[in-house]
């Protein structure tokens, strides 16, 4: 018959064949036989997973996702500011300064000590630096601060000899290094009120010597601001001044 001849050599030729049937149980039985395997396989995982992290649990260590809003920040910082009226602000303004606002964008603890009146080298009982050190220490837990920012010395600029100042400054940084010995230091020039004045550039130039000898980082910050950024009293940054300056200031701390 022509039907024969499409037939595949050594095929059953119905299901009623022996061999017909022999062959389908086998392939049925090797497919059931698979699915079991498979289906313990994952019963075994599953158990597994489950046992680990129950142990894990109890071990107050969790493999479950944190929740963002527990979670800890990537990177914290505590941070001291002692400094003079660019750092206060005006006397009973409630205008945020550059430390508040620095603190705001970045999240750190940051912590003012200022004085309008606050020098290197005071006249008299006037405010300095080394005294509002040696009130910051007295007000924080000095060894978890990390870094100490000094921001003074605009009363300083054609005050009295170069020599008087640049010791004062350095007395004020061996303050602050016996006060908080696990922070950095960072002293930042005296501030300009726009363009610096030829004395103001000597001030700035003796404070960095003073840096250098003292192990601290230096800043200039006596191109931060403009003449606009300062207030018509000329006593203080306006509140784009303060803007410029925190702007300013912490992308110096970071890089630092």
């Amino acid at each position: 018959m022509v039907f024969e001849r499409w037939r595949r050599v050594g095929a059953p030729r119905s299901r009623r064949d022996p061999a017909y049937r022999g062959v389908r149980t086998g392939d049925a039985r090797s497919t059931v036989l698979f699915a079991i395997v498979a289906v313990v396989l994952v019963a075994l995982i599953v158990t597994l997973y489950v046992a680990t992290r129950d142990k894990m649990d109890e071990g107050g260590t969790s493999t479950r996702p944190v929740d963002d809003a527990t979670a800890a920040p990537a990177s914290s910082r505590s941070v001291v500011v002692l400094g003079d009226a660019f750092s206060s602000g005006a006397e009973g303004s409630d205008a945020p300064t550059w430390p508040d606002l620095v603190a705001e964008a970045t999240g750190w603890s940051v912590e003012t000590y200022a004085d309008p009146a606050a020098r290197f080298a005071p006249r008299g009982d006037g405010v300095s630096v080394a005294d509002l050190a040696e009130e910051a220490a007295d007000s924080v837990d000095a060894a978890e601060v990390d870094t100490v920012v000094v921001a003074a010395g605009r009363l300083d600029v054609g005050k009295g000899p170069k020599g008087r100042t640049a010791r004062a400054a350095s007395d004020a940084l061996q303050t602050v290094r016996t006060d908080f010995p696990a922070a950095s230091i960072v002293l930042l020039s005296n501030f300009a009120s726009g363009e610096p004045t030829p004395k103001g550039i000597e001030l700035a130039a003796t404070l960095e010597s003073v840096a250098v000898g003292q192990g601290a980082a230096y800043v200039d910050a006596t191109g931060f601001l403009t003449e606009d950024d300062i207030d018509t009293d000329g006593l203080v940054p306006t509140e784009e001044g303060q803007e410029r300056l925190a702007q300013e200031i912490q992308g110096s701390l970071d890089s630092l």
